[in-house]
């Protein structure tokens, strides 16, 4: 459907394609980058001020924890917990000369009031010091400050000083026996804790260990909603309050030293306050994008309109080419692609014509060729005969061997006739082991014929399947040189042992002799040499030539292995593949 469309209307659709979607796609991603990073810009900020919080807000329970420190270790405070006063005047005399806790008091602005809970009935109730009730021993923070021996807890809670809650430390205090000797409870400031959460402009809240928030006045409305979200097991960072308003939350934890349970800073903001400058931004982005299309709309009409127009002017010149008309072409000006086109045009309808004279030409050429290639396949089935004419030879002489009763020389003549046939009439890129192995075991008779007892040889394949293919002549260069270099300067019978088998997923054929051997620089040498381009140098020409090979068709980890002791013989070791080719 595409392909049947006129030029102009599929420029409209590329521009619909290559601009217009980019820029919808690309504003629409802008939009939600830019309410992404805000969003996370205004998270950051709320992280900001919630470690600042957390900073200020540990350092204050820090003081106050080291104050609670500080008791633990008073002798004196120890002495008035246990003495048995004998009457009120001693016991209003002993709580008067002890100005430790208000000392405390007047020293840190962050303690409104410390109270100790110790029993004893002989000590007075004071401001300070509160001999407890039953409804005080069976309170929960009373009876749980006990159980957690002497570490901190955090409560939020009231007093019969105060109509409201205040945070509280309660520790549990012991003697240097390790016995109880009171509950102490040091009560925080609400001014001096309300003043860290009042100097951020995001509303912070503390939560206790009992998920109790406390915030601002000004954001009591939220604290209900804060709670409920905290007291809850699934985890959330966006609510929507009671007013209907979504709130984004952002929680950090921490716990003091020697502390049970953990606070968090909760710090929230409303979302839709932090996206009101996004959508004002989205509305004139909007704007921008819709006059942008708009007006390149207006532009590439006017411009596919005059380019179609010398388009179909040149779509005309074309089907006049086609039709075989090369004159009389309609001029079209101008320096751009479409005038250029015109112009290679009018040079195309003038080269067509030389071309069709020249493929004339050319077809004439091509009939000569295919004779002269015929003359030479001619040629070819002529030398052919050559060698057949040579194996005719060799038969002819065997024969009058064997007439004049010189069986040896018919068989020499004979076994050299199968070597000659063998490496000539190879035509393909593998042979069968057993021909590579044949083609061996008559070199070796020759040479047997030759050296008569100072040779033996045996040969041993049974372990190797006859489908298996190797590439040809890689056995007759190392028998040739086991013989050559093994029965040199030895006058004793040389043995010359042939085996098939497989070692390590490999076929190995291995080509052993009793000869001389090697002194171990020459095998090193000998090991060197096998790596050098053939043609560098004109010495083991046949086993470096048998190497290569192997390497070139079956990979670097094939080839020859040589082992050598000088004078006791070399095994040569052929690696090759130990699968079906």
């Amino acid at each position: 459907m595409f392909q049947n469309m006129s030029i102009r209307v599929k420029l409209l659709i590329s521009y619909l394609c290559v601009t217009l979607i980019p820029i919808i796609v690309f504003g629409m991603i802008m939009t939600s980058w830019l309410r992404e990073n805000t969003m996370e810009k205004a998270i950051q900020e709320a992280r900001d001020s919630s470690a600042r919080v957390e900073e200020r807000i540990q350092s204050l329970l820090s003081t106050v924890n080291e104050v609670s420190n500080q008791l633990c270790v008073d002798e004196e405070l120890y002495q008035i917990a246990t003495t048995q006063f004998e009457s009120p005047l001693e016991c209003i005399e002993a709580l008067n000369d002890y100005k430790t806790f208000q000392e405390y008091e007047n020293t840190y602005p962050e303690i409104d009031v410390i109270k100790f809970y110790v029993q004893n009935d002989t000590l007075l109730n004071s401001g300070h010091f509160i001999n407890p009730g039953a409804r005080d021993l069976h309170s929960l923070w009373y009876s749980q400050a006990k159980r957690n021996n002497g570490k901190v807890q955090w409560w939020y809670m009231s007093d019969e000083s105060y109509s409201d809650s205040r945070l509280a430390l309660i520790r549990s205090l012991y003697n240097y026996d390790g016995e109880f000797m009171g509950v102490v409870k040091i009560y925080i400031s609400n001014r001096a804790l309300l003043q860290i959460l009042e100097q951020e402009n995001f509303d912070s809240f503390l939560i206790t260990n009992y998920k109790e928030a406390i915030g601002t006045k000004a954001s009591e409305d939220l604290k209900a909603s804060v709670e409920e979200v905290e007291s809850s097991r699934t985890p959330v960072d966006q609510f929507v309050a009671d007013n209907g308003v979504e709130y984004r939350l952002i929680t950090s934890s921490f716990s003091s030293v020697n502390d049970v349970g953990e606070f968090k800073i909760v710090s929230v903001f409303p979302v839709e306050d932090i996206l009101k400058n996004v959508q004002s931004v989205e509305q004139i982005a909007i704007l921008i994008i819709f006059a942008s299309v708009l007006i390149s709309c207006i532009i590439i009409f006017i411009i596919t309109y005059f380019l179609c127009y010398r388009i179909s002017q040149i779509s005309e010149n074309v089907h006049m080419v086609a039709s075989g008309v090369f004159n009389n072409l309609v001029e079209i000006k101008g320096n751009d692609e479409v005038g250029q086109l015109s112009q290679d045009l009018e040079v195309m309808a003038g080269k067509l014509q030389n071309l069709i004279a020249a493929v004339k030409t050319a077809e004439k050429q091509k009939s000569e060729m295919q004779l002269q290639q015929k003359d030479i396949q001619f040629k070819m089935l002529v030398s052919q005969i050559n060698p057949h004419f040579l194996f005719n030879t060799l038969e002819s002489i065997r024969m009058s061997a064997l007439v004049e009763g010189a069986r040896e020389s018919a068989e020499m003549v004979k076994l050299l006739g199968k070597l000659l046939r063998s490496s000539i009439e190879i035509n393909s890129v593998e042979i069968l082991l057993k021909d590579e192995i044949a083609t061996a075991e008559s070199y070796l008779k020759i040479q047997s014929f030759r050296y008569r007892k100072r040779l033996e040889y045996t040969i041993d394949t049974d372990a190797v399947n006859d489908g298996y293919k190797v590439i040809p002549y890689i056995l007759q260069p190392i028998v040739e040189n086991s013989i050559i270099h093994g029965m040199e300067e030895q006058r004793q019978e040389t043995t010359i042992a042939l085996k098939a088998y497989f070692q390590d997923e490999k076929l190995v054929l291995e080509v052993a002799d009793n000869g001389m051997g090697m002194t171990e620089e020459k095998l090193q040498e000998l090991r060197e040499l096998l790596e050098v381009p053939l043609g560098s140098t004109s010495t083991h020409i046949g086993m470096r030539n048998v190497h290569q090979r192997i390497r070139f068709h079956y990979g670097p980890e094939y080839g020859l292995e040589i082992q050598s002791e000088y004078k006791a013989g070399t095994v040569v070791k052929i690696c090759l593949p130990g699968v079906l080719s």
